[in-house]
């Protein structure tokens, strides 16, 4: 693990994401950086674990990308995930990866109770990275159209939007 890197997710207080930013350009260029990310991503603290995981959501917004041994890595941590925000950050890094064939059922029995969550953010990302399963594996479009048709009913107007903006493409 790279030294200092948990520590300094440790400090995160959920907010302050300069601090992410400083933590990525002190260790970014290290060997080891992502592989150390994805093993923090579900992290028992639950600071680090947001922490972690928005800088592998920040990591791969920037156009950057995962091989496919530290996607299966990340994809394997989810059921360890248990605060609200990684899990959200893990649901806006779907439509970034590339899900191996292996990785896809899995994934999506790990986003079916996110569809109905509390937190309507959660149910609109959960639905987003069940989408972008769904393009990637026609076995799973089915399931994500009826999730899709489900969303577009949701109370949360955020849901809503998600629902309109996925259908339209």
């Amino acid at each position: 693990m790279t030294a200092g890197l948990r520590e300094r997710l440790a400090d995160y207080d959920g907010r302050a994401t300069t601090l992410l930013t400083e933590a990525a350009a002190a260790f970014g260029g290290r060997p080891g950086y992502l592989d150390d990310l994805i093993a923090l991503a579900g992290d028992a603290e639950q600071f680090v674990s947001d922490g972690s995981t928005w800088l592998i959501k920040h990591h791969l917004e920037k156009g950057r990308a995962l091989s496919a041994a530290q996607t299966s890595a990340l994809l394997a941590q989810a059921g360890r995930i248990t605060g609200w925000t990684a899990m959200l950050h893990l649901c806006q890094s779907v439509r970034h990866l590339i899900i191996a064939e292996a990785d896809a059922d899995a994934l999506v029995r790990w986003l079916r109770p996110l569809l109905a969550h509390d937190r309507p953010f959660l149910r609109a990302w959960s639905l987003d990275a069940l989408c972008s399963v769904g393009e990637q594996w026609p076995r799973i479009a089915t399931e994500a159209r009826d999730a899709l048709a489900r969303a577009s009913e949701d109370r949360a107007a955020s849901v809503r939007a998600r629902a309109r903006n996925l259908a339209r493409g």
